[in-house]
């Protein structure tokens, strides 16, 4: 009996062990017909370097990213050419990428070194820019990793995902399209219902106009930080379909958009953001926004928010919760247009940095801050700094025993000569007042 049950027993592990080693061809090797993620080293050197940084494509040392102007994928890999390499993740040529006109192998590069930047470019040989095929039959699977995917292709013209580029399974969209020169994207086939990342994914996309999105779901979405960074040329965009429910990051979403203008956000769901800096920073032609169905409960910084927003006249806040923010540091300054600002029903309590908050705010004569709880603040360098307007200004509320840098706090203020301080505004002596009260009056 002992002998039968030894048996079974050497059975039952041999079978367990063909269960792993199946498992582990089934689930630990990546699914034929994906394409392979960018490599670590080109991710990490595109996020620090960007533009200035011209790399290979896709694993092919001998053919460049300036060298395309067109990305086509296709569905089949019939009559693929033999010059072909593979892109796929398993790496069992499930997936093929070709250019046409066919890239020379000997062409030489040119490496120039400086102090922050390596830049590589094809030395001058008459060559013209090709278009990159990728197939596979049936049509491409996106990697779940599309992370700087199709970054920084400085002469790409345009991207044809029509005859089958598959993104059901993609969880990571993070600078995907960062850095494309191409004025018009259309991904209104793309399914994102896995996506969890999408930070940088438009980023440095300067000649973007056109940029449709009516599909894009972002219900799994947490970090929506840079998204149109540096989107210079959008002047509209519509994001009504967007679900953020689960965003917790925006910080510079739309920073630098300088033309952007039209701005829609009622449908925004901010429940869960902690990171609002630099939301709409240089925003130049924004007139107005409504952001009143905003819930900022959870927001724990807001510095340079509205930074440059230089064409905002009138700005209502009134509804924000603040009661969690700790850093409020630039948040309107050089909004020179700034003329109404009612942010009245603003909880400082945990704020310690306030530098530069009106900075720049050229238009601003009236401020209430009769509710400025400042008793955790350590930072108030130049924080009404050239409010050349300003004309009286009640601080009677401010506590200033943990303020530790007040340098420039006034400077410029050549209208203020009604500056009203409590018994609180006292200042440490170790505290840094240097040019407090420069060309101001009220000093």
């Amino acid at each position: 009996m002992s002998k039968m049950r030894r048996s079974i027993a050497s059975i039952g592990f041999i079978f367990a062990a063909i269960l792993l080693l199946c498992g582990f061809k089934l689930w630990g090797r990546p699914e034929s017909g994906v394409l392979m993620s960018e490599t670590r080293e080109f991710m990490q050197i595109a996020s620090q370097r960007g533009a200035t940084y011209d790399a290979p494509v896709l694993g092919n040392d001998a053919l460049m990213r300036s060298d395309i102007e067109y990305i086509s994928f296709m569905n089949t890999v019939a009559d693929v050419p033999e010059d072909a390499w593979d892109v796929s993740a398993a790496r069992d040529g499930s997936v093929l990428a070709w250019t046409y006109p066919p890239v020379k192998r000997d062409t030489m590069y040119l490496i120039a070194l400086d102090d922050d930047h390596a830049k590589v470019s094809r030395f001058e040989n008459g060559d013209d820019g090709c278009e990159l095929y990728i197939a596979a039959e049936g049509g491409v699977k996106a990697n779940e990793d599309c992370s700087w995917l199709f970054a920084y292709y400085p002469n790409l013209h345009d991207i044809s995902f029509r005859h089958g580029f598959d993104t059901s399974g993609v969880e990571d969209m993070h600078g995907m399209f960062a850095g494309c020169p191409v004025d018009m994207l259309d991904l209104s086939f793309f399914d994102t219902a896995r996506v969890e990342d999408m930070s940088d994914m438009f980023r440095d996309c300067e000649s973007l106009q056109d940029l449709t999105l009516p599909a894009l779901n972002t219900a799994n979405v947490r970090s929506m930080a840079r998204m149109f960074y540096g989107c210079n040329s959008l002047e509209t965009l519509n994001l009504s379909a967007f679900n953020t429910a689960k965003v917790e990051d925006m910080s510079g979403m739309f920073q630098y958009c300088f033309i952007l203008s039209d701005l829609d956000l009622s449908s925004f769901d901010t429940d869960r953001v902690k990171d609002l800096s630099h939301l709409f920073d240089s925003c130049e032609y924004m007139k107005g926004l409504n952001l009143s169905t905003f819930n900022t409960s959870n927001v724990e910084n807001m510095a340079y928010m509205f930074h440059d927003c230089m064409g905002l006249m009138a700005l209502d806040l009134s509804g924000f919760d603040t009661g969690k923010v700790t850093n409020m540091s630039g948040m309107f300054s050089d909004c020179g247009m700034l003329g109404k600002l009612d942010i009245s029903g603003f909880d400082t309590g945990c704020v310690t940095d306030m530098t530069g908050m009106f900075e720049n705010c050229d238009w601003l004569q009236t401020l209430d801050l009769s509710g400025f709880d400042t008793a955790r603040v350590e930072r108030m360098d130049r924080m009404f700094s050239s409010c050349e307007l300003l004309r009286r200004l009640d601080l009677t509320s401010f506590d200033t025993s943990s303020v530790r840098g007040a340098s420039g706090m006034f400077a410029g203020c050549q209208n203020l000569t009604n500056l009203t301080r409590g018994s609180g505004f006292a200042m440490a002596e170790d505290a840094d007042t240097e040019g407090m009260y420069d060309n101001c009056p009220a000093g």
